[in-house]
C-alpha cells in the first residue's frame, strides 16, 4: 500500500513538472513551417534586398528594411510565409524568395527618418548597426541617425512584438538616446491613421507633406502600435 502512495506522489510530481515546462516553454502559435530557418531571418524578399523577416504568429508576420532601418511590409502567412526558392534554398536559378499570404501592409523603397535642417525636414543619414534575438518574439534593432550638422549622431532602438486579440497588431517601441533639446527627428509612415498609434511622452503622430510620421521630440521611449482587421 506504502509502494503505490509513494508511486501516486511521484507521478503527480512528475505530470505537474511536465506541465509546468511545457507553459515555460509556449511560443506564438506557429503551425507554419519553414525548416530550413529560425524564426527570424535575412533574405531577399520580394525583390527587396537586406530584409529581416521575423515569424511573429499564425496571424501576423513582418519585414524589415535594413538598409533603410524601415518596416518593410505586414502579411497574414500563408501555408509557408515564406516561399524560399532560387538557387540558395532550392536550386533553381532565378527566382527569389517571396512572402507567401495576404498582404496587410507594405512601405517603399525609400528614405524614412527625417530631421530637422534649417526649419525644414529633411532625409536623415541612418545606418543600421545590427540587430539580436532571444526566444520566439524576442527581437531588437540598432540604429543610428545622424542630424544635419554632420557630428550629433542619435541612437535608436527599435523593438517590435506581436500582440493577439480581435485584430493582429505590431507594436514597435522605440528607445531614443542623444537627441538633443530642441531637436526632432521623424519616422516616415505608410498607412490612414487608423491603423496607427502611438503611447508614451516621447513622440507623437502627425500629418506631414500628405505623409503620416512618427515625431519623436525627446529622449526616452514611444510606442508605436499597428492594428490591421483578423483576416
Amino acid at each position: 500500500m506504502i509502494y503505490y502512495q509513494r508511486f501516486y506522489q511521484i507521478s503527480c510530481l512528475a505530470w505537474v513538472a511536465s506541465s509546468l515546462l511545457a507553459v515555460a516553454q509556449d511560443v506564438p502559435r506557429r503551425s507554419i513551417h519553414n525548416p530550413q530557418e529560425p524564426w527570424a531571418f535575412r533574405v531577399v524578399l520580394d525583390s527587396r534586398p537586406r530584409v529581416l523577416v521575423a515569424a511573429f504568429d499564425d496571424s501576423l508576420w513582418a519585414a524589415w528594411d535594413t538598409q533603410r532601418c524601415r518596416l518593410f511590409q505586414v502579411w497574414k502567412p500563408g501555408a509557408e510565409g515564406v516561399k524560399l526558392q532560387g538557387a540558395v534554398y532550392n536550386g533553381d536559378h532565378g527566382p527569389q524568395p517571396v512572402s507567401d499570404g495576404v498582404r496587410l501592409h507594405q512601405e517603399p523603397a525609400e528614405a524614412a527618418w527625417h530631421c530637422q535642417d534649417q526649419g525644414k525636414m529633411s532625409p536623415a543619414i541612418v545606418r543600421y548597426r545590427g540587430h539580436r534575438t532571444g526566444g520566439p518574439g524576442e527581437l531588437c534593432f540598432s540604429y543610428q541617425v545622424m542630424l544635419a550638422d554632420g557630428k550629433t549622431v542619435i541612437s535608436i532602438k527599435e523593438t517590435p512584438s506581436f500582440m493577439g486579440g480581435s485584430a493582429p497588431t505590431l507594436t514597435r517601441q522605440f528607445s531614443i538616446q542623444g537627441l538633443p533639446q530642441g531637436q526632432q527627428v521623424a519616422l516616415q509612415l505608410t498607412g490612414d491613421n487608423s491603423i496607427w498609434r502611438v503611447q508614451g511622452t516621447a513622440g507623437a503622430l502627425r500629418d506631414r507633406d500628405n505623409h503620416h510620421e512618427l515625431l519623436i521630440r525627446q529622449n526616452g521611449k514611444v510606442t508605436l502600435l499597428g492594428t490591421w482587421k483578423n483576416l
